[in-house]
């Protein structure tokens, strides 16, 4: 089934999207990453859930809760049998259609539009632990919307994101439907793709933000240590990387051993000498106790030289923080 927790992999990290196909289809196992931070978020998260659905029940709301049980298609039957009996809020639908399968958290009734179920519809409320609204949950939220307006043929006006710090964000889904779907489209048929193989080339499994919630991401760092891939040299970005690429300079090594002068289309010269003087030094250093490193000529409004001159008055501190720590995170001196 395709979902909107696939689709927001895939906006993360398309190699991440080909893995998961491969793992589909019995070609490789799906790795058990097991990292504690991982149990703990879910752990955050579901208690989030929790306090948004008890606050539903003090308001006196008549909550429907669709039971995990069951085939999907038995629970999307429960969900759309809850709507049209007109329950208040519905927790944990499942919304299936044409192989695609969602699970907001929350569906609340409204008075307005007047729908096929009634004089009343549904909006959606997905609780998100974060503190801000992320891309990824707009497109989620779309997918729901969409469902919800097929079941009772109305378009919701609005859809809602409730975050971790009781703040509720409401969305209007007509200003970014069009962008959504644009978006879907190219999911669908990329994926199409990669699993139908013939030929499609597949992305290198470049370091990503997504690799911080991705299982595969030990399995992708290993690659890149065992390819010397130029990724790895510091300050080169995935940009650069791949423009370094094309050019035929895929390792540190090959960086390091650059002849100077050599051009890389779309890559200015003092970039580029920047960029081979540090694959040099960590080329060097592996063959050193100590890193080996350069010292740069001071030069003014940049580097240290932006800091204002010393004061007996100066104080310097850092803040540190453990954002599993109890149930808000902690930040301290």
């Amino acid at each position: 089934m395709l979902s909107p927790s696939r689709l927001n992999d895939f906006l993360g990290c398309e190699h991440r999207t080909w893995l998961d196909l491969l793992v589909e289809n019995g070609q490789l196992d799906r790795p058990n990453d097991g990292r504690p931070a991982d149990d703990r978020l879910r752990e955050r998260g579901l208690a989030h859930e929790a306090r948004v659905l008890d606050a539903h029940r003090e308001q006196g709301r008549r909550v429907v809760e669709i039971e995990p049980g069951g085939t999907f298609a038995e629970r999307a039957a429960a969900t759309t049998e809850a709507m049209r009996d007109g329950a208040d809020v519905i927790y944990q639908a499942c919304l299936q259609h044409d192989g695609w399968l969602g699970f907001p958290d929350f569906l609340v009734r409204v008075d307005e539009p007047h729908s096929a179920l009634g004089p009343f519809s549904y909006e959606v409320h997905d609780a998100k632990l974060a503190r801000d609204s992320r891309p990824g949950y707009v497109f989620q939220l779309l997918f729901y919307d969409r469902e919800l307006t097929r079941i009772q043929a109305a378009r919701p006006r609005w859809m809602h994101l409730v975050l971790g710090d009781g703040a509720r964000h409401s969305y209007r889904p007509e200003e970014f439907a069009a962008y959504g779907e644009r978006v879907r489209r190219r999911y669908v048929e990329r994926r199409a793709e990669l699993a139908a193989g013939n030929g499609a080339q597949v992305t290198y499994p470049y370091q990503v933000e997504h690799c911080q919630f991705c299982p595969w991401w030990k399995r992708c760092a290993d690659r890149r240590r065992a390819d010397d891939h130029v990724s790895l040299v510091a300050t080169v970005n995935r940009t650069q990387a791949i423009r370094l690429e094309a050019a035929g300079v895929d390792t540190v090594g090959a960086l390091a051993q650059l002849p100077a002068g050599t051009p890389v289309p779309k890559l200015a010269h003092e970039t580029l000498a920047g960029m081979r003087l540090q694959a040099s030094l960590q080329l060097d250093s592996r063959r050193l106790a100590t890193p080996g490193h350069v010292v740069l000529e001071p030069e003014h409004g940049h580097g240290l030289h932006r800091l204002p001159r010393p004061s007996d008055g100066d104080l310097f501190f850092d803040f540190e923080g453990d954002p599993w720590w109890g149930d808000e995170g902690l930040e301290y001196l």
